[in-house]
């Protein structure tokens, strides 16, 4: 029938409910099938490998639950593998060899547990790897993405991830966002954050993370920078003030950073959070709050800060001063719109 030959089916931002059925895998001419943000529950049926020509998979944002099934290793001119926001569990079934095509793999918001499969070192065409908010463990797996040339996005923030992050994470000259606030990492900050020149947002939040912050210098377009509730030490680099002068976020409260606050912050025209509380730092803010930034937030008794708000102002000893940006809304909306901040600022 006419229906075997169907190639797209877009349903989209609709309310349709119900399973996915096994008749799906009848489809063998699909190449496109999207059913984001619908009410859709049950299973993902094993049958989806039938659809051999299938291009792109996308389940996102629905109820789904069990587990990825391994068949989807058979879908081999996959591109898209998109199953975000749902409740699925148990580990990624990517074989080696299998999925080479993909460029987007967004699993993020699950309960996916186990660690990141090695096939994924094979996936040369990958620019899109977006894991973050699972029960996903193990050691960092830097290695794996020295092969990966066109990666511009890895957003594995909210999981249960150890060891150091390596600095082949930013090997690739696509590298836009890095995403890994909310792990077990340790060790410190490779210099070679400084390498990809069109980095635009670096969230290393919530880790165990020690040393000082590198350089940015070579990083003109970066727009965020988040690595608060560490224990970085050292100053605050005057590259950030110099060089970083398109910032929107910088977040840094909660470290053992010391030293004078960078006057040069004062270049940093486009600010809109900026965050340094809970530090050894000295100084003034002075120059930061004649840009009228929204949100300075800051150690009042040991920087001064006239513009800062009363909860704003980090009092030794008083209050939990617990303020940090919502870094993982922000990283959402960097994913789904494919650029950073300006429309997350814009409405947040």
């Amino acid at each position: 029938t006419d229906i075997l030959s169907l190639k797209l089916l877009r349903l989209n931002y609709n309310d349709f409910s119900g399973f996915i059925p096994t008749q799906i895998g009848n489809l063998v001419n699909m190449e496109e099938m999207r059913t984001y943000n619908n009410k859709l529950t049950g299973t993902i049926p094993s049958t989806i490998g039938d659809m051999t020509s299938l291009l792109e998979l996308s389940l996102g944002a629905n109820e789904l639950t069990g587990t990825i099934p391994s068949d989807i290793n058979r879908l081999e001119h996959l591109e898209v593998l998109a199953i975000e926001i749902n409740n699925l569990n148990g580990t990624l079934p990517l074989l080696p060899g299998r999925n080479s095509n993909l460029t987007d793999l967004a699993l993020y918001e699950n309960k996916l547990t186990g660690t990141i499969p090695s096939a994924v070192e094979a996936m040369s065409n990958l620019k899109r790897l977006l894991l973050g908010d699972n029960l996903m463990t193990g050691r960092f797996p830097g290695e794996m993405f020295s092969n990966l040339p066109n990666l511009g996005m890895i957003v594995l923030y909210n999981n249960w991830f150890t060891g150091t992050i390596s600095p082949m994470i930013f090997n690739s000259p696509q590298m836009e966002v890095v995403a890994l606030g909310d792990n077990a990492l340790t060790g410190s900050i490779p210099p070679e954050i400084n390498k990809p020149s069109g980095l635009l947002a670096v969230g290393l939040e919530n880790n165990q993370l020690t040393g000082t912050i590198p350089t940015t210098d070579n990083l003109p377009n970066l727009l965020g920078l988040s690595m608060h509730s560490n224990m970085l030490n050292g100053t605050v680099p005057h590259s950030i003030g110099e060089n970083n002068t398109g910032l929107l976020l910088l977040e840094l409260t909660n470290n053992a950073l010391s030293g004078p606050v960078p006057q040069n912050f004062k270049n940093l025209v486009n600010l809109e959070w900026l965050s340094v509380a809970r530090n050894h730092l000295t100084g003034s803010l002075e120059g930061a709050c004649e840009l009228d930034v929204p949100i300075i937030i800051a150690d009042c008794q040991e920087v001064v800060c006239a513009c800062c708000l009363a909860f704003e102002c980090c009092m030794d000893g008083v209050g939990e001063c617990d303020l940090f940006f919502p870094y993982k809304p922000f990283v959402k909306q960097c994913v789904a719109e494919g650029s950073c901040y300006a429309d997350y600022m814009d409405n947040r």
